[in-house]
């Protein structure tokens, strides 16, 4: 069964998108491995390194020991890697064969800084699968009743059209389909974008 991966920092954001990437599993019958990346530590002894280490594992044990009974079909495991983020990430999502990365942003409590700012736009670049962010303070328990899907006129936006039409479909929702315009000269092309996106939609459900 493939894994949904989770960065966690252990801050509060982070935990929240642990939540969302529970709730997707349970829809989309997926295991749920959660992720701490031990960096390298130039100026940390070794002995430091491993006390940090050790409370990283209590945490992560206590977090899947909380949110395992939320798991209706898989199960839900933690993994420290070590070396940067971005590429940790990515070769765990690579090994596990995920759907989906999940991360929370701007969260950042006490114990690492991880997922913010660039850490999250390298995440986006170097994972094999779709990036999932989560923003500290989002109420995911709330129905996601609407998808906003901005378009431009360029060989990667739509890209993402396949990823929220399946999310789409796990959470019963809207889709609105935002087209953005650069120059007036380009709006032709853009409404055909625009188009063969809400016809794609259509026909996927």
């Amino acid at each position: 069964m493939r894994s949904i991966i989770v960065g966690t920092d252990f801050s509060e954001g982070s935990y929240v998108a642990l939540e969302l990437a529970i709730d997707i599993a349970n829809k989309i019958n997926c295991n749920v491995s959660v992720i701490w990346v031990k960096r390298e530590k130039i100026l940390m002894s070794e002995e430091e390194v491993q006390n940090m280490t050790q409370v990283a594992e209590k945490k992560l044990t206590a977090l899947c020991e909380k949110f395992s009974p939320k798991m209706k079909r898989g199960k839900i495991e933690w993994e420290i890697c070590t070396g940067k983020v971005a590429a940790a990430i990515a070769r765990q999502a690579r090994h596990h064969n995920a759907p989906l990365v999940v991360i929370g942003t701007n969260g950042a409590s006490g114990f690492e800084k991880y997922w913010m700012g660039s850490t999250a736009v390298r995440i986006v670049q170097d994972s094999p699968c779709p990036v999932l962010t989560i923003r500290e303070g989002f109420d995911f328990h709330k129905k996601l009743e609407h998808i906003v899907v901005p378009i431009r006129i360029n060989a990667t936006s739509r890209q993402k059209v396949p990823t929220a039409a399946r999310m789409g479909k796990i959470f019963h929702s809207t889709i609105h389909i935002l087209g953005l315009l650069d120059k007036a000269s380009d709006e032709p092309t853009l409404n055909t974008y625009l188009h063969q996106t809400q016809e794609f939609l259509q026909h996927e459900g």
